[in-house]
């Protein structure tokens, strides 16, 4: 049920509340709201778009983060690819082949291409730098005290680059965990709560819900916690009148054959350096393949000992190759 309050076709401070079983559900919602009830605006220099600000809404399970409907043809690799940057603290020279990892990243998705930095080769605000150290302090924090309210992994620095000094402004800010329990019997539930400045319902919103809830479960069975519910908070949420996304309702769309079979995994035991290890082991064999692939999408093989985030990425991308294979048919 998608409930709306204060719409202005004006453009006044609005905001929207909604919670939805999946993504699936939430996004067809989603877009018909800022469709039927958004104003036009044109913010600089990218064009006229239709938008609602502030705009919130809730994934109550984030095991379906992935949108699987046929009509919209979303990039599972490049999604799986991102969400395991985000954990793997790519791009920053400290710990990884930032300029390769980012060519990785633009060959999974050509459009990535527009917000590298052309003197550097490398994404001024990738969110793997960004959120290394933050999340590893929020998995400290929550693995001390399930109560904590500090759990807070920031993106947004305070010192952005303004647009005109820099092709790639963050999006998000900020990433909150907390935790809620019922009974003592069961273990704690882990919630995360996103904020973000500005999102596009066609080219950001499916994968940063994809990318961020991944990062749930991971610190949910680091911790040895329940998942909890995915909160969406953003400053505008908008489409670009050239490019506005398509999608059926979610009560008559067809699912992608096969593709919820992706979103399932095995519970896990292990910490979150484990974690954010395996990650990285999945980028290593992306880069190998990287080299040994002439196609778009990047394959690669299952092993015996692969750890169970990594099994899950891999799906994705397997999914990924399918689409492209059948593509050329």
């Amino acid at each position: 049920m998608f409930r709306c309050y204060g719409i202005s076709k004006e453009g006044g401070v609005v905001m929207y509340i909604g919670e939805f079983r999946n993504f699936d559900q939430a996004y067809y919602a989603l877009i018909s709201t800022v469709r039927s009830s958004g104003f036009v605006c044109n913010p600089r220099y990218n064009g006229v778009c239709t938008e609602m600000r502030p705009a919130s809404f809730v994934i109550q399970n984030p095991l379906q983060a992935l949108y699987t409907g046929t009509e919209r043809r979303l990039n599972y690799g490049f999604a799986a690819v991102e969400s395991a940057m985000y954990i793997a603290d790519v791009g920053s020279d400290k710990n990884y082949k930032s300029i390769e990892d980012t060519r990785i990243l633009c060959r999974m998705n050509s459009n990535m291409l527009r917000f590298v930095n052309q003197k550097t080769k490398v994404m001024d605000g990738a969110y793997g730098p960004r959120l290394h150290d933050g999340l590893a302090r929020c998995y400290k924090l929550l693995k001390d005290d399930m109560w904590s309210r500090q759990a807070v992994a920031s993106i947004w620095n305070n010192v952005e680059k303004r647009a005109g000094e820099t092709v790639d402004v963050p999006c998000t800010l900020s990433l909150n965990f907390f935790c809620t329990q019922y009974d003592d019997a069961i273990a704690p539930v882990l919630h995360l709560s996103v904020t973000m400045r500005s999102n596009d319902l066609n080219w950001g919103t499916p994968y940063d819900v994809a990318a961020f809830c991944h990062i749930q479960i991971m610190m949910a069975e680091a911790l040895g916690f329940n998942v909890g519910k995915y909160y969406h908070t953003v400053g505008s949420l908008h489409f670009y009148d050239e490019t506005p996304p398509v999608v059926v309702p979610y009560e008559s769309f067809d699912h992608a054959h096969g593709l919820l079979d992706v979103l399932e995994y095995k519970p896990f035991v292990s910490t979150w350096d484990e974690v954010v290890a395996a990650h990285r082991g999945f980028l290593d064999e992306c880069f190998r393949a990287y080299y040994d692939s002439s196609f778009t999408t990047i394959v690669l093989t299952d092993k015996i000992g692969d750890h169970e985030c990594v099994k899950r990425l891999k799906k994705m991308m397997k999914w990924s190759w399918k689409r492209y294979d059948q593509s050329k048919q």
